[in-house]
């Protein structure tokens, strides 16, 4: 068993499509596909999915015991929180309870997700002395906030002032 947690940032307050991470895709919640991904990767010695929202706690609950439910506090759950203080947040709240060497934020609208991109994205972390991977795409959106790979494979902004 490897020595890793998985963390699932599921905010209830969507705007844009109201309770997306418990819509139905394919007859199912779409949180239901991170979760399951997670455990069948047999990567993580627990799954934790944090989230304001009761029914997503509740549909996270009915999982393997590996699945911990968090309760995020109300600060932590509006339109603007990224996403780095609500992983900060369960790792600070578990980090006495669960031993745990790396954390995988896996975000809960992925159902083509598959266990081998998580796989590849584990060996690439251990293959580097990077510490943490992450995927990217090209996009056709402004490019203020876009990055690009080293000479050394790391990632850096191209406009670091943005």
């Amino acid at each position: 068993m490897i020595n890793s947690v998985a963390i699932i940032p599921a905010r209830g307050g969507s705007k844009r499509i109201p309770k997306k991470n418990i819509k139905n895709f394919n007859e199912r919640p779409i949180i239901e596909y991170a979760i399951e991904i997670a455990i069948q990767s047999s990567l993580f010695k627990n799954i934790i999915v944090s989230s304001d929202d009761n029914l997503i706690l509740k549909i996270a609950s009915n999982f393997d015991s590996k699945v911990i439910t968090h309760k995020r506090d109300i600060s932590l759950a509006d339109d603007s929180t990224p996403t780095v203080p609500v992983i900060r947040d369960v790792i600070n709240f578990y980090e006495k309870d669960i031993d745990f060497t790396n954390v995988c934020c896996i975000y809960p609208c992925v159902p083509l997700l598959h266990q081998d991109m998580l796989k590849d994205a584990h060996q690439k972390l251990l293959q580097h002395t990077n510490h943490y991977v992450f995927p990217i795409i090209e996009y056709a959106s402004p490019i203020q906030r876009a990055l690009k790979i080293s000479a050394n494979e790391s990632l850096e902004p191209i406009f670091p002032e943005n």
